[in-house]
């Protein structure tokens, strides 16, 4: 997590500083050189603020009748009568090749065998792997203490299992799958994507017809190059993947509570005592809301397209006063 969090740190205070410094650039080569910071980091976020969440939300539940493996939004529900072989993974006689993409807190990806065989990561290390052998898929995970896991596990085994769990594997495309077959959710989320290309692009035909714009809101503003309306739809997409991003990790709370799933492993330390104090409070202080998951998922939908609506009026009203 301190690595996580410390490349999310430096990628946020990139973006800010680019975006801050090109939001006083002059028109030319040195506003995109300042605004490239921006918009190389904005993926990178989003995939460094995901895995951290899914790294805190993580965790592997044995139990009687199979396995429970969760990473984020990728969960894996394993039946007892499927598992062929626990162990470690160097013990393992064929050698699994590693993810491409991997670092500390995330080793995370999919890699095939020669045999055909499918071997999926779930884990925060590269070292001390246990491998789950079920079928033609193999699992290796991160337990804290590989030793005390399998040996639960073989215990486990030996009461042997009164009523095998269903096998079942969750995916992040399904919770977007999800979302997309609700018309209600993907009209938001469609009129938000469509009010952010409108804005792109009204700026861009925009600017070539300008040289200077009106920017600020004191009386006498000063002129300011008009590329830097280019900020606008940027920060506007911005506040719009945020808005979307949070959305579905509450949509999916909420469809875990209507469909009678367990959000969360009864085994797994719960999520506010992993986080740092200040930030488990603010976390303890809104979960007793008594808000469903759906309605806050809506809620923060409503709001990136209300935002988007409000960024492209700005737009609007900024090249009319130009013109």
């Amino acid at each position: 997590m301190i690595f996580q969090a410390g490349a999310l740190l430096f990628f946020l205070a990139a973006s800010g500083l680019g975006l801050w410094q090109a939001s006083k650039a002059s028109i030319g080569p040195t506003f995109l050189v300042y605004l490239l910071p921006a918009l190389i980091s904005a993926p990178v976020i989003f995939l460094l603020a995901y895995r951290s969440y899914a790294l805190l939300a993580a965790s592997y539940q044995l139990e009687r009748d199979g396995l429970r493996l969760r990473w984020g939004l990728r969960s894996e529900q394993i039946p007892s009568d499927a598992v062929v072989w626990v162990g470690l993974a160097r013990d393992f006689p064929q050698p699994v090749p590693q993810p491409r993409l991997r670092w500390p807190g995330a080793v995370l990806g999919t890699r095939r065998l020669p045999d055909g065989r499918t071997a999926e990561y779930l884990a925060s290390r590269n070292r001390d792997l246990v491998l789950i052998v079920a079928g033609e898929r193999l699992f290796l995970i991160s337990p804290a203490d590989p030793a005390a896991f399998l040996q639960a596990f073989h215990r486990l085994a030996e009461l042997g299992s009164l009523s095998p769990l269903p096998w079942r594997s969750d995916y992040p495309g399904f919770l977007l799958l999800r979302v997309w077959q609700s018309r209600s959710a993907r009209n938001l989320l469609l009129a938000g994507l469509i009010l952010n290309l409108v804005s792109f692009t009204w700026v861009s035909l925009a600017i070539p017809g300008m040289p200077v714009v009106a920017l600020g809101f004191a009386p006498g503003r000063e002129a300011a190059p008009s590329v830097r309306l280019l900020l606008l739809p940027i920060i506007s997409s911005l506040f719009y993947v945020l808005d979307f991003a949070a959305g579905l990790y509450f949509f999916r709370r909420g469809h875990a509570a209507l469909s009678g799933e367990s959000s969360d492993s009864s085994a797994a330390v719960p999520l506010a005592e992993r986080l740092p104090a200040a930030a488990a409070g603010w976390l303890r202080l809104f979960s007793p809301l008594p808000i469903p998951g759906w309605l806050l998922a809506y809620l923060l939908w409503i709001g990136g397209t209300l935002s988007s609506a409000f960024f492209l009026l700005a737009v609007v009203l900024i090249v009319s006063s130009a013109g």
